[in-house]
């Protein structure tokens, strides 16, 4: 079980970069397209982000504490 927390952490950490990738600033390669049409700025989406950011955090928070609780039951289970 001590695996799957590892796991599940480097889920979280990957979901999290993934999230920050999504949402970064791009410049588009070709100029035109950048001059009329790059007008994505992070700053508009920053507080979406950071929400974003803060339930993924929350839900991989729950899920570790899940599978710490479901450790505990199996060791019971087993000593028993």
């Amino acid at each position: 079980m001590k695996k799957l927390r590892k796991q599940l952490i480097y889920v979280c950490s990957f979901a999290l970069e993934w999230i920050l990738d999504q949402y970064k600033e791009k410049k588009p390669k070709d100029p035109t397209i950048a001059e009329k049409f790059n007008t994505y700025k992070f700053e508009d989406y920053k507080e979406k982000v950071i929400d974003l950011l803060e339930r993924v955090c929350r839900v991989s928070v729950g899920t570790v504490e899940v599978v710490g609780e479901m450790e505990a039951e199996i060791e019971l289970i087993v000593h028993n």
